[in-house]
Formats: structure tokens, C-alpha cells, sequence
């Protein structure tokens, strides 16, 4: 199953040929796959081996978008469902009720401009890196701003908690009859 040629040559020209779209039989999805190498001559690959497909090529995986809402697990073989117009992680219910923790990446775009659109923005030579830099950092800022909260708020609870006998203030209770042991 090929891509249409129109979206084909369309990502070809915005990624000036750095980018292929590849239908992969053993997945029964496209993959999204970057030149990083020259391709190796005579290396065997079957038709349904991606890895060796890509190894002979030149090429890595970079994303792989399902022909549709659903896909099965790859563990369980359970139905997933694929949420569109965005890559999240996934998880099999039926996995974790097995008690497996199984997740999965997934997307479905159509083989539109949402799709290349969705590319760029994750293109480290178009300046996503820069992006994903400061989110990450605000983030870590976040957090590590949380954490210190969280430690001043443990210090203050404490500190109020044993207030009386930190400043010396002497507090009187009904304890009752004491015993003493000869």
C-alpha cells in the first residue's frame, strides 16, 4: 500500500528529501523513517522485517502513524484505540489486568499538511530542540520549585507542631496517676 504521490513529493519538499513515508506489511501502518546513512548494497531484508528494511536503506524510524482509529497490542493482540491527531502513549487495559504494564506510542494523522506540520514541529533541524530546551527547563523549574515547597511546608508544619517547646513555654496536661517502680 503506497502513500499518495501528491503527500509524498509534499514531504519530500518541506524536509528536502530527508524524510520518506513507507508502508510496513508486518505492521499494517506507515512509517515515517529519516535518512541517516548511505544505503548498504547487497543486504538481505525481507519484505516484512522493518529493522533489516531500514538497516539496508540508510534509515531510522521516527514515527510510525496507524491507517486508522485501532491497533492491536502488540503484546495481548487486544484492540487499542488511537488517538487522532496527536502522538500519546497508549496503554492495554487488558495488559495491565493481566498485571503487565504495557504502553505504546501511537498516532493516526491523515496524509495531509496536519501530518507534516506535526514533523516540523518535532524536527530538531527546524529549531524544535530550542523548544523542547526551554519546555524542559521550565518544567524541571517547576518541579524543582514544587520540591522545595514541599520540604519549607514539612519544616513549618513541624516547626508549629513543637512551637510551645521550642520557645520555652511550659504546657500543662492531665496526664493522670503516674506509677513508680521501686
Amino acid at each position: 500500500m503506497e502513500a499518495p504521490e501528491e503527500f509524498v513529493s509534499r514531504l519530500d519538499s518541506a524536509f528536502d528529501g530527508r524524510l520518506r513515508i513507507r508502508w510496513s506489511a508486518a505492521e499494517g501502518a506507515y512509517h515515517i523513517e529519516q535518512r541517516v546513512a548511505r544505503a548498504l548494497v547487497n543486504f538481505p531484508a525481507g519484505t516484512s522485517d522493518d529493522e533489516a528494511i531500514r538497516l539496508r536503506d540508510g534509515y531510522h524510524l521516527i514515527m510510525v502513524v496507524r491507517s486508522g482509529d485501532r491497533m492491536p497490542c502488540p503484546r495481548c493482540g487486544a484492540t487499542l484505540k488511537v488517538p487522532l491527531r496527536s502522538s500519546t502513549v497508549v496503554t492495554c487495559d487488558t495488559c495491565r489486568q493481566r498485571g503487565l504494564e504495557y504502553r505504546i506510542a501511537a498516532a493516526h494523522y491523515p496524509l495531509d499538511d496536519t501530518l507534516i506540520d506535526h514533523l516540523k514541529s518535532i524536527d530538531p533541524l527546524r529549531g524544535m530542540s530550542k523548544a523542547l530546551r526551554a519546555k524542559v527547563e521550565a518544567h524541571n523549574a517547576k518541579l524543582t520549585e514544587q520540591q522545595q515547597q514541599a520540604v519549607l511546608d514539612q519544616l513549618t508544619s513541624k516547626a508549629n507542631d513543637d512551637f510551645n517547646r521550642i520557645a520555652g513555654i511550659p504546657s500543662v496536661g492531665y496526664t493522670g496517676k503516674v506509677l513508680s517502680l521501686p
